[in-house]
């Protein structure tokens, strides 16, 4: 062999370790890089599921409430309605979603209650106000009747004679 044999293997074998150490660090960093994305993938995920379960936990709640409701509503019995309508619709999402710790059923309880209430809020405020022009409507009209009456009855009382004792 010669020197430039020898030469060209060494130059060779360097080049090949140089770019065996220049693909290897490239993949290390590509690696990386793909790892912090997989977990910001998996993070969004996780974020996306529990959020979807949620939105499940509340739909049911929904249905659990609104079960409650029509029991009390529909319900004749005395003792029916001394009972407590959160225990029952406390007992029934349990049924439904075993899992739920108390305090989530009670969060879940306080904000359909919270959604319902405040629509009930405001047909209450809207019943109320027309119930109270209905009201003074009629007043208003009897009162006027009233007056017709009146004179009607002193027209009537003028014509007719008088009694002498």
């Amino acid at each position: 062999m010669n020197i430039g044999d020898i030469l060209v293997n060494q130059i060779g074998t360097i080049a090949i370790a140089a770019v065996v150490a220049i693909l290897s660090v490239t993949i290390k960093a590509i690696g990386n890089v793909i790892i912090q994305l997989i977990e910001k993938k998996k993070q969004e995920v996780e974020q996306t599921l529990k959020l979807n379960e949620h939105q499940q936990e509340l739909q049911t709640a929904k249905e659990v409430w609104n079960m409650v409701d029509e029991k009390y509503r529909i319900t004749d019995k005395v003792e029916n309605l001394i009972k407590s309508k959160a225990d029952d619709f406390d007992k029934l999402l349990l049924e439904k979603i075993p899992y739920l710790t108390k305090e989530q059923v009670q969060d879940l309880r306080q904000t359909i209650a919270g959604e319902i209430n405040q629509g009930k809020k405001l047909l209450n405020e809207d019943s109320f106000k027309t119930q109270l022009v209905d009201i003074q409507n009629k007043n208003n009209q009897l009162v006027q009747e009233n007056s017709e009456l009146k004179a009607k009855l002193n027209q009537v009382k003028s014509v007719l004679p008088t009694e002498q004792q």
